[in-house]
């Protein structure tokens, strides 16, 4: 995967903001904020590039709590859509709050995020899931 990540090239309004506090072991926190907007990410051998990626994020995480946010994610890959957010609160036991929506053409995907264990794919995929793991 390491070797795989120079293939891609993204471009965009990246953001990050926090704020960091630490007194000892057992009492920090942190609150974080990142994102991105009006994004692409190319894939450079192939020259595919995925649009209009959005993205607002948060963490917050303390000995007391863990959240993870990941909303309004948007991206067009040529005619094809993927919208959803997720959260995942506690991270020492995991609670997940997943919805997506996806209408993609597999060979657009093919051709964006290669799957070397497949040499061809073919078809539409619509994808509407709403996920709520304790």
């Amino acid at each position: 995967f390491k070797s795989r990540i120079n293939d891609y090239e993204s471009k965009g309004n990246f953001y990050t903001r926090g704020n960091f506090s630490y007194s000892t072991k057992n009492s920090y926190r942190l609150d974080g904020e990142f994102g991105i907007k009006n994004g692409s990410i190319e894939y450079k051998p192939k020259s595919t590039t995925a649009n209009q990626v959005n993205l607002n994020g948060s963490l917050k995480l303390s000995p007391a709590s863990s959240v993870l946010q990941l909303n309004d994610l948007y991206v067009r890959l040529q005619n094809d859509e993927i919208k959803g957010r997720c959260t995942i609160r506690n991270f020492d036991d995991p609670y997940l709050d997943l919805s997506t929506e996806a209408a993609l053409h597999l060979e657009n995907l093919q051709a964006f995020f290669p799957i070397d264990t497949f040499t061809q794919l073919s078809g539409e995929i619509k994808l509407k899931t709403l996920v709520d793991i304790l």
